[in-house]
């Protein structure tokens, strides 16, 4: 009976916080915070934190691993110790938005990005392209440099012989 009356209560609770719901997401509010929320999609255990400045509209949401997409902004995860956080991405156009599959890398039309530091200025967009590997996609090249998510590196390992195009 008192599991009956527990598990009453947490359903109870979870309704009181939940600010909005789709078929594939759930946006609830912290119990012990005002300015964060609690992002969970369908079928994932893992839960991200999104700051309430953020405005995410979770109906127009769509999920693409490293990144996420609205009708008005691009999110990229980035992993703190046990937790995920959504940071908008700047100075991305969400209407030229495209993700590189199978890997950390996305673009618009006229940047590059990664989802850990953001912005890759140097990247060149025409000829950037992540390169395949067994790692989760944290190496691409352009016509000028190789890269280790945002950082320029040499191609002392043989990057170009070692990896194939995506």
């Amino acid at each position: 009976m008192h599991r009956i009356i527990y598990l009453f209560l947490i359903g109870l609770i979870s309704c009181q916080n939940e600010i909005a719901r789709t078929e594939n997401y759930v946006l609830y509010k912290m119990y012990d915070n005002e300015k964060t929320y609690i992002l969970k999609i369908k079928g994932e255990k893992r839960r991200y934190s999104v700051s309430k400045e953020l405005n995410i509209d979770i109906l127009s949401l769509e999920d693409f691993s490293e990144f996420m997409s609205d009708k008005n902004k691009v999110y990229r995860k980035y992993d703190i110790d046990n937790e995920t956080v959504l940071l908008e991405l700047e100075d991305v156009d969400v209407l030229s938005f495209e993700v590189y599959p199978n890997s950390v890398y996305c673009r618009d039309s006229k940047h590059v990005f990664d989802s850990r530091n953001g912005m890759i200025a140097t990247a060149d967009v025409s000829t950037f392209e992540p390169l395949k590997s067994n790692d989760k996609g944290v190496t691409a090249k352009d016509k000028n440099n190789y890269y280790f998510w945002n950082q320029i590196v040499k191609d002392t390992s043989g990057f170009a012989i070692l990896f194939r195009k995506m």
